[in-house]
């Protein structure tokens, strides 16, 4: 919590970063799905509920992390998520059986939390007329995430079919660092615990690009 002025322009831009970079870093093993199927020899079925795995996990979480950056402050909530995730994709980059992917992306489920938590960052350092327009940064993210991920991870997986996932991990990785080292936190001790229902009630569309 604080009562110290927090500098707008740089925390939106912080907070941008860290979410291209989390989107990026997420779409970049979309390219190594047919190597996933071929070494694990999976199905179909079993294939897509490994994928959709994270969004259990991130629905879940998202109401949780909100509870959290109310009580716990912004910073903190951010930190906790972003490195649950690092945990949770270099799990699923070293993963040598079928249950090990599902944890990874099950633990990277619990870090999805970082999206909505970002939101209610814009939400404290916002005035209320802006909102709408700044959160469209969260969309411009994932779409940029979606648009980049998937051509880097091709380019990766062309040297090694296992690079995507290591390149995934060390930008969840740095995302912890760029928080720990710039980020402000943007909760004031006075403020009421309501700035972040916005983003509670809103959580379905939050976990829409896990």
């Amino acid at each position: 919590m604080t009562n110290q002025p927090v500098k707008r322009s740089q925390t939106l831009r912080l907070v941008f970063l860290t979410l291209v970079n989390d989107r990026v870093a997420r779409s970049l093993i979309n390219c190594i799905l047919p190597y996933i199927v071929v070494r694990f020899h999976l199905s179909g079925l079993m294939l897509g509920l490994i994928m959709a795995s994270i969004t259990l996990t991130s629905a879940v979480s998202a109401p949780i992390a909100g509870r959290l950056s109310d009580r716990c402050g912004r910073r903190k909530t951010l930190l906790g998520c972003l490195g649950i995730s690092t945990v949770g994709m270099s799990i699923f980059g070293f993963a040598s059986t079928v249950p090990a992917l599902f944890t990874g992306r099950l633990v990277d489920g619990i870090g999805g939390g970082s999206e909505a938590t970002s939101e209610a960052v814009i939400a404290d350092i916002t005035p209320r007329k802006d909102q709408t327009k700044t959160f469209g940064l969260v969309a411009m993210a994932s779409v940029i995430g979606l648009i980049v991920g998937p051509g880097l991870g091709g380019l990766f997986a062309s040297l090694n079919v296992r690079l995507p996932v290591w390149i995934a991990s060390i930008m969840l990785f740095l995302n912890v660092i760029l928080i720990a080292a710039g980020f402000q936190e943007t909760r004031r001790s006075d403020s009421p615990k309501q700035p972040f229902a916005l983003v509670e009630r809103s959580w379905p569309k939050l976990i829409g690009f896990a």
